[in-house]
C-alpha cells in the first residue's frame, strides 16, 4: 500500500504531472496576477525540466562510481542485477518481457558474466497488481536471449531496499559476501548503500552514464522529450536518496 501511494504522489509532483497539476490549480486562484504567476511558473518549470543541460546537472552528483575496471583484482563471487520495470503483454513475444531500463542492465550483466564467469542473481518482485514478475522475465531473457547462466532468482522485492535485503539473504545462505552489483550509473549510489548495509562487499558496475563530461552546447538548452524523460528519472532518484535516508 505504501508503494502504491508513493507512486501516486510521485506522478503528481514530478514532471510532467506536477506541471499539469499546477496549471489546473491556477484556475482556483481568484486573483488574476496570482493565476498568471502560477501558470508561468508551471510552464517555466516544464521548460527547465526538458533541458539536456539539466540532465547533466542532476546526473553528475548521482554518478559517483566510475565504470568497473575488470583488469583490477576483483574478489567477487557473484553478479547481482536489480530490475527496473517490465514490458507487459509484449505482443511480438506473446508474453511479458523486460522493460527498456531492465534490458540495459541485464545486457551488461550478461557481458560481465562472459568476462568473469561469475553466476548471476536477478532481483525484482511484482509491484501492486502487476501481472509481470520482473525477476522471472529477467531470468527468461538472460537465459534464452543472452545465453547467460542465472543461478538465483529473487522475486519478492518491491524496491531497492528490499532488493538488497532479500538478495542478501539468498547470497549469505550460499556463503557469498562479495558481489559485482549492476544497475544504472544514476541508480548506483543508493543501491550500493542498500547492499553494503546488508554486510556485503560491493564492486559497483554501473551502466549507461547520463552525465556529460564535455562543455554544454547550444542544443543542451533546447527542450527535448528525451531530456524530460531522463530528468524525471533523475529527480525520482534524488528524492529516493533523500527518502531512504529518512525511511531506512
Amino acid at each position: 500500500m505504501e508503494t502504491y501511494f508513493l507512486r501516486i504522489a510521485e506522478s503528481l509532483i514530478l514532471p510532467p504531472g506536477g506541471n499539469i497539476a499546477l496549471l489546473l490549480l491556477s484556475y482556483l486562484c481568484t486573483a488574476e496576477i496570482l493565476r498568471k504567476f502560477v501558470q508561468i511558473s508551471a510552464c517555466l518549470a516544464l521548460y527547465i525540466c526538458s533541458l539536456p543541460a539539466i540532465t547533466t546537472a542532476l546526473a553528475v552528483p548521482l554518478e559517483v562510481y566510475p565504470a568497473l575496471k575488470l583488469e583490477k583484482n576483483i574478489n567477487a563471487e557473484a553478479i547481482v542485477v536489480v530490475a527496473a520495470g517490465t514490458y507487459k503483454n509484449a505482443m511480438e513475444y506473446g508474453q511479458h518481457s523486460v522493460g527498456s531500463l531492465t534490458l540495459q542492465r541485464i545486457r551488461y550483466a550478461a557481458w560481465l558474466q562472459k568476462k568473469t564467469g561469475l553466476p548471476i542473481l536477478v532481483s525484482g518482485g511484482r509491484l501492486n497488481s502487476d501481472l509481470a514478475l520482473p525477476a522471472e522475465v529477467m531470468h527468461d531473457t538472460l537465459t534464452n536471449e543472452f545465453n547467460a547462466r542465472v543461478q538465483w532468482v529473487e522475486k519478492n522485492s518491491r524496491n531497492t531496499y528490499e532488493n538488497a535485503v532479500n538478495s542478501g539473504e539468498i547470497l549469505k545462505t550460499h556463503d557469498i559476501r562479495n558481489i559485482v552489483l549492476v544497475t544504472h550509473a544514476w541508480h548506483m549510489k543508493r543501491t550500493v548503500d542498500a547492499f553494503s548495509n546488508q554486510g556485503l562487499e560491493v564492486y559497483p558496475a554501473p551502466t549507461l552514464f547520463s552525465g556529460k563530461l564535455e562543455s554544454p552546447a547550444l542544443v543542451d538548452f533546447l527542450p527535448s522529450a528525451k531530456a524530460l524523460y531522463m530528468n524525471r528519472l533523475l529527480l525520482h532518484e534524488n528524492i529516493g536518496n533523500l527518502w531512504y535516508k529518512i525511511r531506512y
